[in-house]
């Protein structure tokens, strides 16, 4: 029974679009791994370079851990483009299903008003998914009596174990620059599978197709002190039948003239609670955060929740004190 309810959980997401609600793979640290949640914020950064990497694992005591990874490199050009390139990599759990997309992105951001900005960001990219049938146990290779029999034929056929699609996305990130305020208001919009692409593995004749992802997100960064400043935020993602809210405030409070602390908390509506802290150090930001299931997850046990750790070099510009002019983990 425990090996059932295991695959129970994998199909859920392997095969969201049927049994439940399909979500793509992302990480609870959004704002540290920004390109692949919103194409306009490529390159929204106080730098000419940003380099990220991000691992999240998930499940470990209920079933093989979900694993996912993510890089990206950002640049800025002199003519208001910005460029980037992200990948992120998902293997789940004892299906052996892999999920890895990769993007480049494109975003200008020429258009401005005052102390007012817009970027414009477009990406495009490919999906790959695959997966090793051999590691699935169907429900005709149990014996009553001796159990699970690995050399049982089983009548279940699955004729495509891999795919790959083409994908694109496009999204805006608007944000207040002045440098007179101690409040500071930011926000976006993105709209990701433009082209929805098809789903193999379900039939053959009928495929099935994945679902738009919609997100907004917006807050407001205070300056608090001239070595404090919070920043409380929302998101708000919708894929298929699929909801994300999430509310959230991070901070940031100088404790030397290179170093600086960044603990934050958010919430996702109904499923998680997500405490977190990170280290800024010169070029570097090192930070780690710990989803605690709330919701029905929070049933399955500790196996339910999962840890973030994240890395990014940014080397900054020469800089007025006070509001770095993009958001930030």
């Amino acid at each position: 029974m425990k090996r059932v309810t295991r695959l129970l959980i994998g199909f859920s997401w392997l095969f969201g679009g049927v049994l439940t609600a399909q979500v793509d793979p992302h990480f609870s640290q959004s704002y540290s791994f920004p390109m692949s949640m919103n194409p306009g914020m490529t390159g929204v950064m106080e730098a000419d370079l940003r380099i990220t990497a991000i691992h999240r694992t998930q499940w470990g005591s209920v079933m093989v851990p979900y694993s996912t990874q993510g890089a990206s490199v950002e640049w800025k050009s002199r003519a208001n483009w910005q460029f980037g390139l992200c990948m992120l990599n998902q293997q789940a759990g004892d299906a052996g299903y892999h999920y890895l997309n990769g993007y480049a992105s494109i975003a200008y951001s020429g258009v401005k008003w005052g102390a007012h900005q817009l970027v414009v960001g477009l990406s495009a990219g490919q999906i790959s998914r695959r997966f090793d049938p051999l590691k699935f146990q169907f429900g005709d290779q149990w014996n009553p009596i001796t159990g699970y029999d690995p050399n049982a034929l089983t009548g279940d056929q699955l004729t495509k174990t891999s795919a790959t699609t083409l994908d694109a996305g496009v999204g805006m990130m608007y944000w207040d620059e002045s440098t007179d305020k101690s409040a500071r208001a930011f926000g976006g919009i993105s709209w990701m599978h433009l082209g929805r692409p098809q789903d193999p593995f379900i039939s053959s004749s009928v495929a099935q197709r994945m679902p738009y992802r919609l997100l907004v997100q917006g807050g407001v960064q205070w300056q608090v002190t001239d070595l404090f400043s919070l920043t409380p935020n929302v998101l708000v993602l919708k894929q298929g039948s699929a909801w994300e809210r999430m509310m959230a405030l991070s901070g940031s409070y100088a404790v030397g003239e290179d170093l600086a602390l960044l603990p934050s908390l958010a919430y996702r509506l109904g499923d998680a609670l997500v405490p977190g802290v990170g280290l800024n150090w010169k070029n570097w930001t090192l930070a780690a955060s710990y989803d605690l299931s709330l919701g029905d997850m929070s049933r399955v046990g500790p196996g339910g929740r999962s840890l973030e750790i994240s890395l990014r070099y940014t080397p900054r510009l020469a800089q007025k004190a006070g509001f770095l002019p993009c958001p930030r983990f």
